[in-house]
Order: C-alpha cells, then structure tokens, then sequence
C-alpha cells in the first residue's frame, strides 16, 4: 500500500512513531468492537436496569365487620387529583426564561438569552464588557421559582373551576422533585361527583392535570364504636414485614389503636409492585409502566359487636347532657361476646384519613373530655355497690360462703 512504502523509506524513528500511531488506532477499533460488540448486551441490561424504578402498590384493605357481616370499616373507591410534572417540562422552561430576563433586567444587564453563544464568546476575548452570567444558586433559583410559579398557576386555575381552596407551598414542591419526580405531585385527595364532572368536561385544557381512581378507607357509621375499631393514618413508612427494597412507595394507611392497630398486619394484607421508566431527567415514561405484581387485598376481621345495639347503646349515651363522660359495655353471659362496647365522648375516624382541621384535632385534645380515651377499657373506678352481687356470686361458686351466710 502506498501508506506503507511510505513509512517503510522514512527514517528509523519516523517509523517506530508511525507504527505506534497504527497500533493505538487498531487497540482502539478492537476496543470499540469489543464493547459495542462482545458487551453490548451486558451494557444496554445496565442501562434498562438503570432506566427503570420499581414501586410499592399497597394492597387494598380488609374490611371490619359486625356478627351480622354489617361494615365498620370499610372501603370505597375515590377520585384524587395529581399534576404529572413531566408534561409541564416546556412550561417550566419558558417560565425559567422570563423570570432570568427579568432577573438579569433588574441587574441593569443585557439579557442574556437574547445574546447568541458567538456574541458572548467574541465579548469576552475582545476586552469589552461581557454578559454577565448568573451563578449557579441563582440559576437554581430560577429553576425552583420556575416550577412553583406554573404549578401555581395551575392550582390557581383548579381552584377557579373547581371553588377550592387548595395551595400547596414551595418546599413541598421542591421536595417531591428532588425524591419523587416520577410518581404525581398529589394536590386534591377527595374530590366530590360534581368537582369529578368538571374535570371530565372541562379537565383536558389544564395541561398535566390527571384523574387517578384510588380506594379508600371509609366508616360508614361516622363516630359508631370508633374506639372499639380505632382508626388509620396516611404514611410513606416502610412496612417492617416487607423485606423488598422498593425505589418509591404510593403511600398507604396504617392502623392505629382499636381494631385497625391491632389487627393492622392482617388487615393491610400484601403490596404488589410495578416498574417505572424514567429518562435521564427522573421522569417518567408514560408508556413505561408495568405491574410487576400484583397487591393481595387484606383479609376482613369479622367482630362480635351487633351493630343495632350499638347504635341503641351509644344514643343511650347521647341523652346525657352537659359535658358527662361515660362508658358502656353489653356482654353475653352465654358465652363472653362483646355484644356492644361505647366509651363517651366519641370521635370521628374518617376525620384521621386525609388530615384534619385544625379545630377538630384541639377538640380531640380536650384535656377534660379526652375524646381518645376509650374509657370502657381504660378507665379506672371504683365497684359500687352493684358489683356486689358479682362478688357473691364468685363466692357461692368457689363454696368460700353459704346462702344461709350470705343471707
């Protein structure tokens, strides 16, 4: 070859380079082959690894029910309002635009995304005064005003159509982007059937703005037996019986106190999975999601409370006026079930699923009326003198006394 004769009449060292130069160019080829080649599927299983997100789908709750298999807690299914921040990226960035046009404006400068890269460049090796530049925490403050002035808007926008009064603040914002950018940015829990009704009509001209369908837990009988069922509280908490090491988790309710906490394992029953492709950003990809497994619902919790008398026990309650405390308690002799159990003032566990007001917590804390305090299991008194009959009794049983001696 011509390249050859060539090298072979240059001189000694002239070829020892030009050899070189063939032998790192033909390492190189090789290497490349090598990777693209040879490793190109360990590679491309890498990077789909590392594409994609995997997330906890917590089951659907077991429900609590009376002898009779009449609910005390149970479940129903609920429309919640979430904005995808992946669709709003271009509102973002023409947001961020303005407001560094506007930042660089009140500066006294030039802005600087009207100054093409080759003007910028020619100002700085010419010695005229340059563009000046923002520094890195200004250019992330840009960003961060630029998302929380669209969102804003866009709760702004629902809240115009919807008549709420949702807001949602800066931090809580920059929180969920920096840990849970491809899952939605929740904004409205509940939402009523008319609200659902706009939303449908009306929905598709508020860019990101999603309907997702999710169930609930629900007491149909409001306050009813609310000590003896207790209650559950939204949390983002690793559940300790789930060994499985998740990327997100949607959040989900734990029981506390009653029935709801002490059967709280079971009732949660087991969360499924599902797998997420984000992009380099930490988006999501929508087509991208698959269900990995599915959630086991939670099995139910069937009582020996009979809910009619429930009811007829705690309106019995109801008749005491003024701020009395109380409790009752009806049992079968027969056998030793609960038929009824009401403790005095009550409280309302619908109240603890999506946050209460604040009126309503303070009320909860009264430190006269105690409305957590289920006295009939808590509370400490004294027998009065109907517990008598009960001491005698155990005496004829145990023959420590006659019927003569206790005559």
């Amino acid at each position: 070859m011509l390249v050859l004769d060539e090298i072979n009449k240059a001189e000694g060292s002239l070829r020892l380079v030009a050899w070189g130069v063939a032998a790192g160019l033909a390492a190189l080829v090789v290497g490349l082959w090598r990777t693209q080649v040879i490793q190109g599927d360990h590679y491309r299983e890498r990077q789909e690894t590392q594409s994609f997100r995997s997330v906890r789908v917590p089951a659907t709750r077991g429900r609590i029910l009376d002898r009779n298999g009449l609910a005390l807690a149970d479940n129903q299914p609920r429309y919640r309002l979430d904005v995808y921040l992946d669709e709003l990226v271009p509102q973002f960035a023409a947001e961020e635009k303005r407001l560094r046009a506007a930042h660089l404006a009140a500066r006294g400068a030039t802005n600087e995304g009207t100054t093409s890269l080759w003007q910028r460049l020619a100002s700085r090796f010419s010695g005229k005064r340059r563009v000046p530049s923002l520094s890195m925490n200004e250019r992330e403050w840009l960003r961060r005003e630029a998302r929380y002035s669209v969102v804003s808007n866009i709760i702004h926008e629902v809240n115009q159509r919807l008549g709420l009064r949702v807001s949602r603040t800066e931090e809580e914002l920059y929180r969920h982007w920096r840990q849970q950018r491809a899952l939605p940015f929740p904004l409205v829990n509940r939402l009523a059937p008319a609200q659902v009704a706009i939303l449908t009509e009306q929905g598709w001209s508020i860019p990101g703005v999603e309907l997702d369908l999710v169930p609930s837990r629900f007491y149909p009988n409001g306050p009813l037996a609310s000590h003896v069922i207790g209650y559950v509280k939204s949390t983002e908490d690793p559940d300790p019986a789930d060994e499985r090491d998740f990327d997100y988790r949607l959040r989900d309710h734990r029981g506390e106190i009653g029935l709801e906490g002490a059967y709280d394992r079971a009732l949660r029953g087991t969360a499924g999975a599902k797998s997420i492709l984000i992009n380099s950003s930490g988006y999501r990809h929508r087509q991208g999601e698959v269900l990995i497994e599915s959630p086991v619902p939670g099995s139910h919790v069937v009582t020996t409370l009979d809910l009619p008398l429930q009811k007829a026990v705690e309106n019995s309650l109801a008749q005491v006026s003024g701020d009395e405390r109380g409790a009752a308690v009806v049992v079968d002799v027969r056998n030793g079930d609960v038929l009824a159990m009401a403790s005095a003032p009550s409280f309302d566990p619908n109240g603890w699923i999506d946050g209460m007001k604040r009126a309503e917590y303070e009320r909860l804390l009264d430190a006269k009326m105690r409305p957590m305090f289920n006295r009939a299991t808590y509370g400490s008194y004294n027998p009065g003198s109907t517990f008598k009959v009960v001491t005698a009794l155990a005496c004829l049983d145990a023959g420590v006394l006659t019927p003569e001696e206790i005559g």
